[in-house]
């Protein structure tokens, strides 16, 4: 059965597409995510300034 690949397709695309709407909240204060479930994890890092 082709189930398990359909489960793994569709739970990646929910996590790519929660942690696109994670940065688009956060907005420019987003610098780093990390996002660890059990054998997946996720890093994702964008340029940051300082403003001083």
């Amino acid at each position: 059965m082709r189930y398990p690949l359909i489960a793994t397709v569709v739970i990646t695309a929910f996590i790519c597409l929660s942690l696109l709407a994670f940065a688009w909240i956060k907005g420019d204060s987003l610098c780093e995510i990390k996002v660890k479930l059990a054998w997946i994890e996720v890093n994702a890092y964008s340029v940051c300034e300082s403003v001083r």
